[in-house]
């Protein structure tokens, strides 16, 4: 049960940092990505673990929300725990604390295991071995899918696909479409991220053009990326005001 429930301190940095020294959106997801990846390594079921067997993990959901807010420190933990398993899916949570334990961030996360040829997703029971924390769960709810669809934009913003966008499976890294939304939304001294939800759709490789566009309602932002004029992203970020 120990190897179950993992955590480890970690050194926020100034590439961390937004332009008003807040832990960015970027930040955020990096936080969640690492503590996931370092986990899954513990347990075996590392990128190079699963490489050996011919699947990959694949990021299909991320949310979390912000509790209280982020105080100017340099240290932070992080938790986290595989809080559910499906047949084709597993749910981790996660929770961020300051060094007294209190949470700061509390999130979740969708997985699906994919075929590195085929690129289509394989059962969970590929994998012989349950890591499912039972005890905790962030959400009572299940991870469902967001459903809105962007009838009209406020604002859109073309980018081009960088080696510097692109992790391991040379796709786009979840954590750079929070640097896409944060250029396009223009979030302002007075506007803190109260919580964040995001679906990767559709891969987004080297070269290839997402044209990310926004409708913002009161503090609400509902956000949507297109790729080849398929939609490869879907996320929704809610702000309150200093």
């Amino acid at each position: 049960m120990e190897k179950l429930f993992w955590e480890k301190e970690y050194t926020i940095t100034t590439n961390s940092l937004d332009c008003y020294d807040r832990l960015s959106l970027m930040g955020i997801l990096d936080l969640l990505q690492d503590a996931a990846g370092y986990h899954a390594a513990l347990l075996g079921l590392g990128f190079v673990d699963l490489k050996a067997k011919g699947i990959t993990w694949l990021l299909v959901r991320t949310k979390f929300m912000i509790m209280k807010s982020l105080p100017m420190t340099r240290k932070v933990k992080v938790k986290t725990w595989q809080s559910y398993k499906g047949r084709v899916d597993y749910e981790r949570d996660y929770l961020v604390c300051d060094e007294n334990d209190e949470v700061l961030i509390k999130g979740t996360s969708k997985w699906c295991l994919i075929d590195i040829n085929t690129h289509k997703i394989v059962p969970t029971a590929r994998i012989d071995l349950d890591i499912t924390y039972p005890e905790k769960r962030n959400y009572e709810k299940r991870f469902e899918k967001l459903k809105f669809s962007l009838e009209s934009a406020v604002e859109q913003q073309s980018f081009i696909v960088y080696n510097s966008h692109l992790d391991h499976n040379f796709h786009v890294n979840n954590t750079k479409y929070g640097e896409f939304i944060t250029n396009v939304i223009h979030l302002s001294y007075e506007d803190n991220i109260k919580q964040f939800e995001i679906n990767y759709i559709k891969e987004v490789h080297l070269n290839d053009e997402l044209i990310v566009k926004f409708d913002k309602r009161d503090n609400q932002y509902f956000i949507e990326g297109y790729c080849n004029n398929e939609l490869a992203v879907r996320s929704f970020l809610e702000v309150e005001k200093n």
